[in-house]
């Protein structure tokens, strides 16, 4: 019965915290009060978690890194922007420093489209290493830009980036 009485306080407080206070009704005959229009525009872009080195094939060489990418509006919402994506790659000096080093990958007009969203919002995108094989000790400093349709640019950065797994 104690366990019973508990779930229930804990399942009211719940309900009263996630409610929110009614509006007064608007005068009859007066307009209603304006309303701030909702951003639904990119204006940040995100990357969600740790970028990671991946293989998407048979064998067990990293192939390159996966990336998911949020774009987000002035609300922090995600936006399931359409586009293109870019990135730079370049080799960390330190692990305990963020200065970039070599310059490793570039990668450019990687397409995303409002399909590649996941049910949470993020896009994953991957990028393929070309002529570099990593080695166990190299960490990486990544900047990923997201030009959407309508020309505006994104750009996100990621670094300690393990590029081996």
């Amino acid at each position: 019965m104690r366990v019973l009485s508990v779930v229930v306080a804990m399942l009211v407080l719940a309900l009263s915290w996630g409610c929110a206070t009614p509006k007064p009704p608007v005068p009859a005959g007066q307009p209603a009060p304006p309303t701030a229009p909702k951003a639904t525009g990119v204006v940040t872009l995100d990357i969600f978690g740790f970028p990671m080195a991946k293989s998407w094939d048979a064998d067990p060489e990293v192939d390159g890194i996966e990336v998911e990418i949020w774009p987000k509006d002035a609300e922090d919402h995600t936006v399931k922007a359409a586009g293109s994506v870019s990135a730079n790659l370049w080799l960390q000096k330190s692990i305990l420093e963020s200065e970039k080093g070599e310059l490793i990958q570039t990668w450019s007009n990687t397409p995303v489209s409002k399909d590649d969203y996941g049910f949470l919002g993020g896009a994953r995108v991957r990028f393929e290493y070309s002529g570099f094989t990593p080695t166990e000790q190299q960490w990486g400093i990544l900047e990923v830009t997201l030009t959407t349709g309508d020309g505006k640019s994104f750009t996100a950065r990621a670094k300690n980036i393990h590029l081996a797994k």
